[in-house]
């Protein structure tokens, strides 16, 4: 069970959307894989979830392309969210209901570095450029969309080579837990990762000019035995009373 507490008002306003379609008489346990960016928003809207429909948010995090693994391998599941692509890929092998897809959120790449260090400048690209080369560790994932992008990013930059020896890929979302530790002295991940961890100075979002965004899609299992309650945790994830936890958590409404 999500035990974070809403703040009031989001409380309240969570409570109005789920009393049109919540089902407070039965209680059911829904599975959701999610990816961490999205666990932020659910951990904001969970209890209010909860409490108003009875129902229980069972949740296991991980990047999309381990999350598809699992799918593959047979994990079962209620509500997946993923990225856009593979989210498709599940349509298409009849694991999740066309009609339930849905983009969640879109966040960007941020550079962090430990509380109370140093911010570097990354204002410019010659600025980000030089921070990379400064510093004398850098963490980014070594799979997923941000990690490939990242790996590619460099390479057209001129200093993968470089970097190569200080470099950190994490298989996992922990980048900034590495920067938090002091594993690295430098982490390149989804900007909300950065912002959620206390032991990570968010420098900023990287340079315009070089910024991706990944954008996180949700659905519901066509195996689901609890359909409905999926779908309403599909409805509170991309209605209007998750743009509060979405947007203080660095991301962008998916839609």
């Amino acid at each position: 069970m999500i035990m974070k507490v809403c703040q009031p008002s989001r409380i309240f306003t969570v409570g109005l959307a789920l009393f049109y379609f919540a089902s407070p008489a039965s209680s059911e346990e829904i599975r959701l894989l999610a990816t961490k960016s999205t666990e932020l928003i659910v951990k904001e809207l969970g209890s209010s979830y909860e409490r108003e429909t009875g129902n229980k948010i069972v949740m296991t995090t991980d990047l999309p392309v381990a999350t598809k693994r699992k799918i593959d391998a047979g994990a079962t599941f209620d509500v997946a969210i993923l990225s856009p692509i593979l989210v498709e890929q599940l349509v298409q092998e009849g694991k999740i209901i066309r009609d339930t897809r849905a983009d969640i959120v879109r966040v960007g790449i941020g550079l962090g570095v430990r509380k109370g260090a140093n911010r570097p400048d990354i204002s410019t690209v010659d600025a980000f450029k030089r921070t990379l080369l400064a510093a004398k560790s850098i963490a980014y994932l070594k799979e997923g969309n941000t990690g490939l992008y990242i790996a590619g990013l460099l390479e057209r930059l001129g200093i993968a080579e470089v970097l190569r020896p200080k470099t950190k890929l994490p298989l996992t979302d922990v980048v900034s837990n590495m920067v938090a530790n002091g594993e690295a002295e430098v982490g390149l991940t989804a900007i909300s990762l950065l912002i959620a961890e206390p032991g990570v100075e968010t420098v900023g979002p990287i340079p315009p000019e070089l910024q991706f965004y990944i954008t996180f899609t949700g659905g519901v299992s066509t195996s689901s035995t609890k359909r409905e309650a999926a779908r309403g945790v599909m409805k509170v994830l991309t209605g209007t009373a998750a743009l509060p936890a979405i947007r203080a958590n660095g991301m962008e409404p998916g839609r």
